[in-house]
């Protein structure tokens, strides 16, 4: 019954069962693993259990594998895997900086070139989405993969038998924005003027639509920037019913960094307390932007869209002005460009 449930969690990833181990773990190559989460207790009935994850690494790369753990939501006694665990810590279906992309590449390869026989073992929660943005970002800083594209399939083949890997679309944009990192060098970090946001949609018509914007902090997670609502007096909103629009106008409202988006309709629920239902969001990198809009043509390009929300869904974010970021808090230039020169 305990494998069967574990069959059910772990879906259409392939899973390694030889030699009477049954995991939720994949040979994305000969040297790089991805696994789903190595779990105690009550969730070991139904998640990869601890104990066997470590028996499957000594009996198979004894005092030769390194374990990464890229969960920011729950960490296990790095000495109960032997003590070799990294963290790197990311929430669930969210990005990674692109600083941390590149430490993740650091790390990664300074083990597997200490010797041919290590290997290097990389979990979250699932072992896919998180893993596969980091594992995609090593593919292509090895060259292994020539292109985004080409290291997002490539994982999604290897990992998974129905193709779906990397599915979060704000991740593969990092992928992207990670292989032009790694093409032309870091840019120079931008503050962007957010002029306009565009939102053309079938339940703006009959709801108010808050927009959350929250810029990555470093250490200290996602800070909300502020909160923009149709109700709100300090930007101008009009809202079109019959074309099913609604375009929210700003002043002076900057945005620098890794920036995240989250639109919201105010809900009530059976007990009659208000609450914000999620409709969708997306993050950026201010830095990546070269032109004057951003687009999003369809609902399969935002990340978790609501159900209510149709498949025609358009937005659309405009930007005024735009100005160096003199403080250059989180994203050390003169750091990446040392480690790109040792890279290339």
């Amino acid at each position: 019954m305990t494998s069967l449930v574990r069959h059910y969690v772990s879906a259409k990833k392939r899973r390694f069962q030889k030699n009477g181990f049954d995991l939720d773990l994949t040979y994305i190559t000969r040297r790089i693993i991805a696994m789903g989460y190595p779990a105690e207790g009550t969730e070991g009935l139904f998640r990869n259990p601890l104990s066997e994850v470590a028996r499957f690494l000594t009996c198979y790369h004894e005092k030769h594998f390194k374990v990464i753990n890229l969960c920011s939501e729950r960490d296990y006694n790095p000495a109960k895997l032997g003590g070799n665990v990294e963290r790197i810590p990311l929430d669930d279906h969210q990005i990674a900086p692109l600083s941390d992309m590149l430490k993740y590449c650091r790390i990664a390869d300074e083990w597997l070139s200490q010797d041919e026989n290590n290997v290097l073992v990389t979990h979250c929660k699932a072992g896919k989405g998180r893993s596969g943005l980091m594992i995609c970002a090593y593919l292509l800083y090895t060259s292994l993969c020539p292109s985004p594209q080409k290291a997002l399939h490539f994982f999604a083949e290897k990992r998974t038998k129905n193709g779906k890997g990397v599915t979060i679309p704000s991740q593969k944009r990092y992928v992207g924005y990670f292989h032009d990192l790694l093409e032309k060098g870091p840019r120079e970090e931008v503050e962007l003027q957010l002029a306009e946001i565009c939102f053309t949609a079938n339940i703006v018509s009959s709801k108010d639509v808050n927009v959350v914007i929250s810029s990555l902090t470093g250490r200290e997670g996602c800070a909300p920037i502020r909160v923009i609502s149709t109700q709100e007096s300090g930007s101008k909103v009009s809202r079109s019913k019959l074309a099913r629009t609604l375009v929210m106008s700003f002043s002076q409202l900057w945005i620098c960094g890794d920036v995240k988006f989250e639109f919201q309709t105010t809900e009530v629920s059976l007990c009659l307390k208000q609450y914000q239902h999620r409709l969708f969001y997306f993050w950026l990198n201010t830095s990546q932007i070269e032109g004057a809009e951003m687009l999003f043509r369809s609902k399969t390009e935002l990340d978790k869209p609501s159900k209510r929300i149709e498949l025609d869904i358009q937005v659309s974010l405009s930007f005024g002005g735009r100005r160096p970021q003199v403080t250059m808090k989180f994203w050390n230039l003169e750091v990446m460009n040392v480690l790109l020169g040792e890279h290339q």
